[in-house]
């Protein structure tokens, strides 16, 4: 067993067990475990270490690590590996207050086999259920892709609720829009921020009127 300096010149603190093990420990409880196999460093209570660094918390809290930074612009953990170009591309953490920042070229939500179920793309596009597919390039920033079976979207609202498809611009103006509204079971569709056609839940269909009494009911100057 050894421990002190291991160069004058750096001041290096040494420690050394040559057969085994080396442990520190507080009141007979080991808090940092320092493994021969592998060169694993676990902190926690008696256990042993399965990965490079290993934290074990023995009294059932959620909160087991902090990253602080005293700066108010973020604390991050950076992850690299051997193509990894340097350690701003891929971290998370605090981007400033409570806010969290994922930071990566694409974004990968994976199951627990590593199969991607969401992509976020480095153009910003967003595949959920697959790789980008023939979607239109007029329309391809949001994809739900399923090639085996069927697939969809759902908006789901109170049985009193409204679901809602807007359609604006840049100047922030919603001119189309499609409605359902659970309540009356009716689904209206909207130009220039106008209702121009509404289905009742009996099927009738309204151009003009709200109020449809045929299967088509068209109300105006003509057809």
């Amino acid at each position: 067993y050894q421990i002190g300096m291991y160069d004058n010149n750096t001041e290096n603190l040494y420690i050394n067990n040559h057969k085994g093990n080396v442990r520190i420990a507080h009141g007979g409880i080991n808090n940092v475990h320092f493994a021969v196999t592998g060169g694993h460093v676990g902190i926690g209570s008696n256990f042993s270490p399965s990965r490079k660094l290993d934290i074990k918390d023995s009294s059932g809290a959620n909160r087991i690590v902090n990253v602080r930074s005293t700066g108010t612009s973020g604390a991050f953990l950076a992850f690299l590996d051997a193509n990894t170009t340097d350690d701003s591309k891929c971290r998370i953490g605090s981007i400033g207050g409570n806010s969290i920042g994922i930071r990566g070229d694409s974004h990968s939500f994976q199951d627990g086999n590593g199969n991607n179920k969401m992509v976020i793309t480095s153009s910003g596009q967003v595949l959920i259920g697959g790789s980008a597919n023939s979607a239109s390039s007029h329309a391809d920033e949001l994809q739900i892709i399923n090639t085996s079976a069927q697939g969809g979207l759902s908006i789901i609202n109170a049985s009193n609720g409204q679901g809602n498809i807007y359609f604006g611009h840049s100047g922030g103006t919603a001119d189309g829009r499609i409605e359902y509204s659970h309540q009356a079971d009716y689904m209206r569709f909207f130009t220039a921020n106008n209702e121009r056609l509404r289905i009742k839940s009996d099927g009738n269909v309204g151009i003009g009127t709200d109020n449809p009494q045929q299967k088509l009911d068209v109300r105006g100057n003509g057809i």
